[in-house]
């Protein structure tokens, strides 16, 4: 890093660190600093992760047989393993229900953690997500009842997750997580009907 990026770095830092001390309470200064650790360093987690696979798919197009081969495929896979998210969901569906992870929303973006409904398959890292919320949107007020849910109550069977149609969105597969202590959970073929009529009819199309 040369100088003049450095100073540059220098000065951001002063002015965020100004804007969290003066116009931010405690809990939102240590919000956003945590959220922009976690970004940053989940994204260099990432590069990592493309660079092996990189690595690995040029090694196995190539038919790579000899036993240092084998044994470089092997170090690269355990490598590997070292940059996947801990709480990541596997083999995801359309239909299944996760926990994400919204962290320091962009002003009236979500926030922190929601529950959200999964859309379409992993495309380039990413799935399109319906998130879920205790808080309805107001143009299009719809909700599904019965998923049990954990929440600040416990798990909570007639608690209503309403659709926020507005902060439908692609995300990245490392803010998705499992839904602590339920497993596999999905909203099942009838709330799915209903919820791709709904977008439909917010989307009008």
């Amino acid at each position: 890093m040369n100088v003049e990026t450095e100073k540059k770095i220098d000065s951001l830092l002063a002015n965020i660190k100004s804007n969290l001390m003066n116009n931010c309470s405690d809990d939102l200064a240590i919000d956003f600093v945590e959220w922009t650790n976690k970004k940053l360093a989940d994204t260099i987690k990432d590069k990592k992760e493309k660079q092996l696979l990189k690595q690995l798919k040029i090694l196995q197009n190539n038919n790579c047989k000899t036993e240092d081969d084998k044994v470089t495929i092997t170090k690269l896979i355990n490598k590997k393993k070292n940059y996947a998210p801990k709480n990541y969901p596997c083999n995801l569906q359309v239909g299944d229900l996760v926990y994400v992870n919204f962290g320091f929303g962009y002003c009236s973006e979500l926030s922190d953690g929601h529950y959200g409904i999964i859309l379409s398959g992993i495309k380039a890292n990413m799935y399109l997500v319906l998130p879920l919320s205790s808080e309805s949107l107001r143009i299009c007020p719809v909700y599904l009842d019965g998923l049990n849910l954990p929440n600040k109550d416990g798990l909570g069977a007639e608690k209503k997750s309403y659709l926020r149609f507005d902060q439908l969105r692609y995300l990245h597969y490392r803010r998705l997580e499992n839904i602590n202590g339920c497993g596999h959970k999905e909203i099942g073929q009838t709330n799915y009907e209903k919820v791709i009529k709904s977008l439909k009819g917010f989307l009008q199309i």
